[in-house]
């Protein structure tokens, strides 16, 4: 009976813990597509966080392609402190090598040479908090309709499937207590 009751915890568990997996990858997935879409905002925020795929190898070593960075706005930036900033190729994740009076000068950790254009503190999306290596292919994949549809898809199943197995085991009534 402890063994049932056991089993029938931790599928309960591991059903919300993959609802739960599910729900937030559709909130990073759905969220910043519909702020694009709709609301015309470059990069959105979720609770003061955004994320970026990382698509070259100018930080390797650290920061690697198809890395996810979690990225905060912050009070102030200091030299060290790797930062996403908008510049005219996009979204780019560097490392601050120098603070000037106009911003600073970054620089890739795979570069040889800083960048030419100085960062305004206006242009700073914010500082890397959290890099999740090698994810960045599935997040790309996921923020696609087809992905969403298959996103939304898993949930739904997720959702129904444990209470129509639960339904199905307890024999429907007939026989076979429990003591």
């Amino acid at each position: 009976m402890k063994n049932n009751k056991l089993r029938k915890f931790l599928s309960a568990t591991g059903s919300i813990a993959s609802i739960a997996v599910i729900a937030a990858l559709l909130l990073l997935t759905v969220y910043p597509a519909a702020a694009k879409l709709f609301f015309g905002i470059k990069h959105p925020t979720v609770l003061g966080f955004s994320t970026a795929v990382v698509i070259s190898g100018s930080m390797a070593e650290e920061i690697n392609v198809n890395d996810v960075v979690i990225i905060h706005r912050q009070e102030g930036y200091e030299k060290g402190d790797v930062i996403s900033f908008h510049s005219c190729s996009g979204l780019v994740t560097h490392r601050i090598a120098e603070e000037i009076d106009e911003g600073f000068i970054t620089k890739g950790d795979a570069n040889n040479t800083p960048d030419p254009d100085i960062v305004t503190y206006n242009s700073i999306e914010g500082k890397v908090v959290l890099i999740i290596p090698k994810i960045g292919g599935a997040i790309q994949f996921f923020s696609t309709p087809l992905g969403m549809l298959i996103l939304f898809t898993i949930a739904v199943i997720l959702l129904f499937i444990p209470a129509k197995t639960k339904d199905s085991s307890d024999g429907g009534g007939k026989g076979g207590e429990e003591k």
